[in-house]
């Protein structure tokens, strides 16, 4: 034993350790920091990814890296239980956020009575009482207008407040932004401002007639102010996006104080890629808006239609134009879109049920009961539909290569194979196990498969495909 040798005293108190210690503790990991870790085996990542690296709260977790101009490297050397905290922070924030912009929706509500306006600015009802048409203009477009503003506008705070969730890559922030988003889009864009607007409506709570009779004359108003706000999204909103006016302020502030080195110069020359993580919740909150107010007032359906066909326009040429997102999330799009179906189903039948009641109608309003727990089954069943489309790992580099090779290899091998056919052949029929079992196993060793003549596939993989085709 050499003197840079560590001394037994010390393996005595691992294996203490390792023996005594409790597997589960209640211990801080500060100490502890996250990092990527390589294998020179998938099957080594795998098994380490699917066993629990420590018991203690706030401990790392194994999970795939990100694409490595997809990684956020400051926040891989931070502490996991800072981390946490951050996160803890990030949704308490979220929360506030929330319950300010609810109050700012009141506000708008109550902006939905012109008479509230008038009375503030004298001046503006003088003019609006010589003008009958200019006031009804005013009173349905003016509140559709700072509603829809307002909604532009929330996805930037809510990214602010994501930037502090300390997220390993720029991947799971588009996720959490659409989560997030998806959810104050919900509460915010849609149920506050109907129940804010009908609460309004009521004086008192006295009896439960009044108040099933204000939610339900809250539905009914609230259907004009929604068309008009789809009527501004299809006509004004798709030109905004079309013309990119915020990138294009962006773009004129950077060129005025930003650098003027020559890649600078490109960036700015270049096409602002849309952020469709946080376009798609809003559009599917239009459909989960039309699907309500469907029964009230059926033109909604013509509006939404229109609006839908206007996002199909303007979406196509920038998907063309448009292409480039490092941090485009794919088909988890779906997954929100059945979530929203589902809450919106809900909250029709409870708006149904509110109806029911008015005309007392007790035993219709029960039956509803029912038709919500087929509601919450449905949803499980829309979720497991959407999973395993939606749900995927991006590839690495050098898995793009291996299956790009493998593909062109497999191609190539089919096609002499098909040229080497016979129609009368007398040799019976040869199983997949046989066919090139050997020499897989024999390619298994050379450091670059596709070199190997012939089909290269490995052995786990002609197992699966006999147990398909077997």
């Amino acid at each position: 034993v050499s003197d840079e040798s560590v001394d037994s005293e010390a393996y005595h108190a691992c294996l203490k350790n390792a023996v005594f210690r409790s597997s589960f503790n209640l211990e801080m990991p500060y100490k502890t920091r996250a990092g990527i870790v390589s294998f020179k085996h998938q099957r080594s990542a795998s098994i380490l990814c699917q066993s629990l690296i420590s018991s203690k709260m706030f401990s790392c977790i194994a999970q795939p890296a990100p694409a490595p101009n997809d990684i956020k490297y400051d926040n891989i050397n931070k502490s996991p239980l800072l981390a946490n905290i951050q996160r803890l922070l990030c949704s308490f924030l979220f929360v506030l956020f929330t319950l300010m912009f609810f109050s700012a929706v009141g506000v708008i509500a109550s902006f939905c009575n012109l008479n509230y306006i008038e009375s503030k600015f004298t001046r503006l009802a003088d003019l609006l009482r010589e003008h009958e048409n200019w006031r009804a203009t005013l009173n349905g477009v003016l509140s559709p207008l700072a509603y829809n503003i307002l909604m532009t506008i929330g996805p930037i705070f809510i990214r602010l407040i994501i930037t502090l969730e300390s997220n390993y890559s720029g991947t799971a922030d588009q996720l959490s932004l659409m989560n997030r988003y998806s959810v104050f889009l919900f509460l915010n864009g849609f149920l506050s401002f109907v129940t804010t607007y009908s609460v309004h409506q009521l004086s008192g709570f006295d009896e439960l007639k009044k108040v099933l009779e204000g939610l339900q004359s809250g539905l009914l108003k609230t259907s004009v102010f929604f068309m008009n706000a789809l009527i501004q999204k299809a006509l004004v909103g798709q030109v905004l996006i079309l013309l990119q006016v915020g990138p294009l302020i962006s773009k004129s502030i950077a060129y005025v104080f930003g650098s003027k080195t020559l890649r600078s110069r490109k960036q700015l020359a270049m096409s602002i890629p849309l952020d469709f993580g946080t376009m798609y919740p809003n559009m599917l909150l239009i459909f989960a808006i039309c699907l309500v107010y469907s029964i009230i007032t059926p033109i909604i359906l013509v509006v939404g239609f229109v609006f839908y066909v206007s996002c199909f326009a303007v979406f196509k040429n920038e998907f063309i134009y448009c292409v480039k997102n490092d941090t485009e999330t794919g088909g988890v799009h779906f997954n929100f879109a059945a979530t929203y179906i589902i809450y919106i189903l809900i909250f029709f039948q409870a708006s149904t049920a509110v109806q029911y009641l008015t005309t007392r109608n007790t035993y219709l309003s029960l039956c509803l009961f029912v038709l919500a727990v087929l509601t919450f089954f449905l949803k499980s069943a829309f979720l497991k539909s959407f999973q395993r489309a939606c749900t995927f790992y991006p590839l690495s580099l050098q898995e793009e290569h291996y299956i790009d090779a493998f593909t062109r290899t497999l191609l190539l091998s089919r096609v002499r194979f098909i040229k080497k056919w016979t129609q009368h052949t007398g040799d019976e029929m040869v199983e997949l196990r046989m066919l090139g079992y050997v020499d897989a196993e024999c390619a298994m060793a050379y450091e670059r498969p596709t070199d190997k003549e012939g089909v290269y596939l490995d052995t786990e993989v002609f197992l699966e495909l006999e147990k398909i085709y077997g």
